[in-house]
């Protein structure tokens, strides 16, 4: 009997030892991948997704590249704007290039796996992956998107919401336009001239909005173009937060005064599902490039964590930014996988969940990385 509890313990331990996640590494320069030049940033406030995996665990990477030396003109701009697509092994499965007026140029995944590729003052849909996309025939203009378009997506991928200032980089004062992704074809369902919070936070319904009046914390959500009827959330006031559907809400926090963020899961009701503080001198970096990446179901999320030596508060000085790693935690709480990435802050970095959370895919340095989870 005892050899066989033996037996049992060696064998269970040995099986928990194989669930460690498997990591696989690409140099994307192989497969013609460029970084933009030095001097080319996105515009104050905007981010332009890169990198997005699909159900099938195929990976899509883009990146903007001058394709000639000749005088670029509006009518032949010079810069080309390239999507690859990438099964889980590696190999390229799609290659892909649109003409580019900028090096303001994203991708974005629909619910059905739709390709819709931001680029030269407009969103562009390959619709349902029917054609090769080699020819600019294949691709529809969905609606307009100028360059100080900004443009908002939840996390299901089914709803894309575009805020477009009515003068250039006015963005007090936008027009909005709703694109629902999860029909066939892929539509514009509306137009109107106003939303909460600009629309920086959204679900497939609501436009949410949470900050404070005096000391008194609050978060509001609104129907989309209806400023007329809020509806009160009772989450209070824990840091950042990030809509992962209309009854889940990731929170990401720094207690300054104790060196070290915070983390949790809450819910409409303003029940918490968890929360914890995080190691001391880690801080989530929230506010520097890529947020949250999330499943569809918003049951596993992740975000950049900064480790930081030195500094003093009484004396306003910052610590130094010794490490920077991509944790993706469960819904429970569980931190499932922590990756080491640089701690320099360049535009091509980018990470990206799989629509089940089983996948992790990073950009950083042009090396992909890939983390596959139980």
């Amino acid at each position: 009997m005892w050899l066989l509890f033996l037996f049992a313990w060696l064998f269970g331990s040995a099986n928990a030892q194989s669930q460690t996640p498997t990591m696989s590494k690409y140099r994307l320069e192989e497969y013609g991948w460029r970084p933009p030049p030095k001097d080319q940033r996105e515009w104050l406030g905007q981010r332009n997704p890169s990198l997005w995996i699909d159900h099938k665990d195929r990976i899509l990477v883009s990146y903007t590249a001058r394709e000639s030396a000749a005088l670029a003109s509006r009518e032949h701009p010079g810069l080309g704007f390239h999507i690859l697509r990438l099964a889980p092994e590696g190999k390229v499965e799609l290659s892909l290039s649109l003409p580019a007026i900028s090096y303001l140029n994203g991708i974005y995944l629909g619910a059905r796996d739709q390709l819709i590729a931001r680029a030269s003052d407009f969103l562009q849909i390959l619709p349902d992956n029917t054609s090769s996309g080699k020819s600019i025939s294949d691709w529809q203009l969905l609606t307009p998107c100028p360059k100080d378009c900004i443009i908002s997506y939840s996390f299901t991928r089914r709803t894309l919401v575009l805020a477009i200032p009515k003068k250039p980089f006015d963005h007090e004062h936008q027009t909005y336009t709703i694109v629902d992704t999860s029909g066939a074809p892929s539509r514009v369902v509306e137009n109107c001239s106003q939303m909460a919070f600009y629309a920086r936070k959204i679900s497939d319904k609501f436009a949410y909005w949470n900050g404070s009046e005096g000391h008194e914390p609050f978060t509001r959500r609104f129907p989309f173009c209806d400023l007329d009827h809020a509806e009160e959330l009772p989450l209070g006031w824990m840091g950042a937060l990030y809509v992962l559907n209309d009854n889940t809400f990731l929170t990401l926090g720094i207690d300054y005064k104790n060196s070290r963020g915070n983390v949790g899961l809450v819910g409409a009701d303003g029940g918490p599902r968890f929360r914890q503080e995080l190691p001391k001198n880690q801080v989530p970096l929230y506010f520097a490039g890529p947020g949250v990446t999330s499943d569809e179901l918003g049951r596993r999320f992740a975000f950049v964590l900064g480790t930081f030596r030195g500094g003093a508060r009484s004396f306003d000085a910052s610590g130094k930014l010794v490490a920077r790693r991509i944790v993706v935690y469960s819904e429970t709480g569980k931190e499932l996988v922590s990756v080491s990435v640089s701690t320099t802050f360049h535009p091509e970095f980018d990470f990206s969940l799989s629509p089940d959370g089983h996948l992790l895919a990073v950009l950083d340095n042009g090396i992909l990385t890939l983390i596959h989870l139980d």
